[in-house]
C-alpha cells in the first residue's frame, strides 16, 4: 500500500467509522445526547454528523466500486479480488 491508501484507511477506520458508532448509538439511546450542543437541541448535531459521516462512508464505497472497473475490461479487477490472478496483456 501507499502513503494515501494507508492514511484513508486509518482515517477511515479510526475517525470517521467511531464518529458513525458514537452519533448512532447516541440515536438509539437518545437520553445520552446532551441537551444543548452549539447552541442547538442536542440531537441536531448528532444528526448532522451522523449524516455527514455516512455520505463519506457511501463515497468512499462508490469511489471503491468506480475504481474496480478501471481495469481492462469493467469486470477484470473484480476477477482479480475474486481469484487472485492478473492477467497481463
Amino acid at each position: 500500500f501507499n502513503a494515501m491508501q494507508a492514511i484513508a484507511y486509518w482515517v477511515m477506520m479510526y475517525v470517521v467509522m467511531p464518529i458513525m458508532l458514537i452519533t448512532g448509538l447516541i440515536f438509539l439511546m437518545p437520553e445520552f445526547a446532551p441537551d444543548r450542543l452549539f447552541g442547538f437541541d442536542g440531537l441536531l448535531p448528532v444528526a448532522i454528523l451522523h449524516y455527514l459521516t455516512g455520505a463519506v462512508i457511501v463515497m468512499f464505497m462508490i469511489a471503491h466500486i468506480y475504481l474496480g472497473t478501471t481495469g481492462k475490461t469493467a469486470t477484470s479487477m473484480f476477477k482479480t479480488m475474486v481469484t487472485g490472478w492478473y492477467e497481463q496483456h
